[in-house]
């Protein structure tokens, strides 16, 4: 049962957050098309009542390059490969529930979740509270289990991992290193350090090629919310409070931004790699380095340039970005007016939950009181008179 200050603190966040939270979803769908946003509500409702049957609206429809495609076609591979070696009755398979692409999928999303913890730990400030630096300490620790159980069959695929970091032992270069620095030795990592299987390397040049246009597709779509939120400030944002908050979700939304080209050109320094590895060539020219000049928006207000010397980034003319003004745009807008409006339920719901928590916790109280009062006045015959009078004394302290 939670104490008065752990209701005070949970109130406090959730009255705090469901403010924010609320008001930016009413300033985003006050700034979209009345008729869009009408459509978007209609597919919510039917999709939350019958997900099964209705078209998942947080979800993005548009063809395109996804991580997802790529692991189901290695997966395909890997089943047809096991049936051949059924067939021949020759026995391949190192790990029968890790095959090889799925393992460097794994090592790709635990490189992601590295990222992710290295982002949250540098937001970490001087007056950070206890709890959120809890939080952080225990999502690493939970990370470093995930790495450590990856690691163990990573070394069945690619033994030479563990001269690796053997050498790295010996060099003293492992010690006390954060969770979000343990090395994952992805072959992007190892080639020029030691033999690399090509038909692994090809596995991890196709995931992070999808990889890569997936984190362009985020970024175009986060550029489109910035641009609207922009339209939206000016339209309706009214005196110091309101700005302040819009501020503060505008720079949520760039930082969204900035890591998303950080993560690109890891990704393409990995490419780099693993193209000259295979002997790649092309592909440069449709994925290019990512400067922040290539983040710039479509609203006049986010590119100080002037209409006479601004060109289009090279992100909006990628094969997947032909349609960004038209019904990916209205998809990427449409999956982030999902996620806003989610988020303000959420933090609604929280409220009406925690009112209800205190509610029954103060109904709790009194129908003990009733009880142990009802207990304090039994004549307890069965007992003799001391021990009937100690058990009456004892109700009516619980009371």
């Amino acid at each position: 049962m939670f104490s008065a200050s752990t209701f005070l603190r949970k109130g406090r966040q959730a009255i705090s957050q469901r403010e924010e939270h609320v008001i930016g979803f009413q300033e985003f769908d006050a700034a979209l098309p009345k008729d869009d946003v009408v459509r978007w509500t209609a597919m919510v409702h039917a999709w939350e009542k019958d997900p099964e049957q209705n078209t998942n609206p947080f979800e993005a429809i548009s063809p395109r390059i996804t991580e997802n495609q790529v692991c189901l076609e290695l997966a395909l591979e890997d089943e047809a490969r096991f049936r051949e070696d059924l067939t021949s009755n020759i026995q391949n398979v190192l790990h029968d529930d890790v095959p090889p692409g799925h393992l460097i999928a794994q090592g790709l999303e635990l490189e992601d979740l590295q990222r992710l913890l290295r982002n949250e730990i540098k937001a970490l400030k001087s007056h950070s509270t206890s709890l959120q630096r809890s939080k952080v300490i225990e999502r690493s620790n939970r990370l470093f289990r995930k790495i450590e159980a990856w690691i163990g069959i990573q070394i069945l695929y690619m033994p030479m991992t563990a001269t690796l970091r053997l050498r790295d032992d010996q060099l003293g270069d492992s010690e006390h290193v954060a969770t979000a620095d343990v090395k994952l030795y992805l072959l992007s990592m190892m080639l020029g350090k030691a033999y690399c299987d090509l038909k692994f390397v090809d596995i991890e040049w196709r995931l992070r090629f999808a990889q890569a246009h997936e984190t362009l597709y985020e970024i175009r779509s986060a550029i489109l919310l910035r641009s609207q939120m922009y339209k939206s400030k000016d339209i309706l944002v009214r005196g110091q409070r309101m700005h302040t908050r819009s501020l503060a979700l505008l720079q949520t939304v760039s930082d969204r931004i900035m890591h998303g080209m950080v993560k690109y050109n890891e990704i393409h320094a990995a490419l780099v790699a693993l193209g000259n590895a295979l002997h790649k060539t092309g592909w440069e020219n449709v994925l290019k380095v990512l400067t922040v000049q290539d983040l710039g928006g479509i609203t006049a207000f986010e590119d100080s340039r002037s209409e006479r010397s601004r060109s289009m980034s090279w992100i909006w003319k990628l094969s997947d970005a032909d349609a960004m003004e038209g019904e990916s745009k209205q998809e990427a807008l449409r999956i982030e007016w999902c996620k806003a409006r989610a988020r303000a339920h959420r933090w609604q719901e929280e409220c009406v939950l925690l009112n209800e928590e205190m509610r029954r916790v103060l109904a709790f109280f009194v129908h003990q009181d009733q009880v142990w009062n009802a207990r304090s006045i039994v004549s307890y015959s069965h007992v003799d008179p001391v021990t009937a009078a100690g058990m009456r004394a004892y109700a009516q302290r619980q009371a």
